[in-house]
């Protein structure tokens, strides 16, 4: 690789490790070409770019911005960069696509994160999943309250009947 080349990548990773909410660095081995084409294009839907790194450069881009990085980076590392201000599909997909021991450790939201907590991170719900249960939290005491009042009115309807077949007139 030319140095131009080098120095072109290493501000690329420099200006993703300043501008992406969640950095995640894992090993890449035992992924065909065909399907990390497809991961970054599925990655690319979700607001995120993949980066194939060597580690120099890494370590280069780092310093450049000042950012955090684990000391002993090492073996072959791929560079999830997820700029969208929701991360945590792009994590997940990364994750289940290189599996849980491929992951080395990441920065989420400046500060450095080990792999157990990156796991941790692909571990929770959506946002969507979240949001619907919120609703079902909230709709589920106001159908019941309605429930009430429709036995309420029936027993009201049943009581009124009864007095009036009571008192002969019904």
């Amino acid at each position: 690789m030319a140095k131009e080349e080098k120095v072109q990548q290493v501000e690329k990773i420099a200006a993703g490790l300043k501008e992406s909410p969640a950095v995640i660095f894992a090993n890449y081995e035992g992924l065909s070409m065909a399907e990390m084409t497809a991961l970054r294009k599925k990655l690319s839907q979700l607001g995120a770019e993949l980066k194939v790194a060597k580690n120099t450069l890494v370590r280069l881009a780092a310093q450049m911005v000042k950012a955090p990085l684990k000391a002993g980076l090492s073996g072959p590392t791929v560079v999830l960069f997820s700029k969208k201000a929701d991360p945590l599909g792009s994590i997940r997909t990364v994750v289940s696509s290189f599996g849980e021991e491929a992951i080395k450790f990441g920065v989420f939201e400046g500060n450095l994160i080990e792999a157990e907590e990156v796991l941790e991170l692909a571990r929770l719900p959506s946002e969507e999943f979240l949001k619907s249960r919120l609703v079902g939290v909230l709709q589920t005491p106001v159908s019941k309250f309605t429930f009430v009042l429709k036995g309420t009115q029936k027993n009201l309807v049943s009581v009124l009947s009864e007095v009036g077949k009571a008192r002969g007139g019904g």
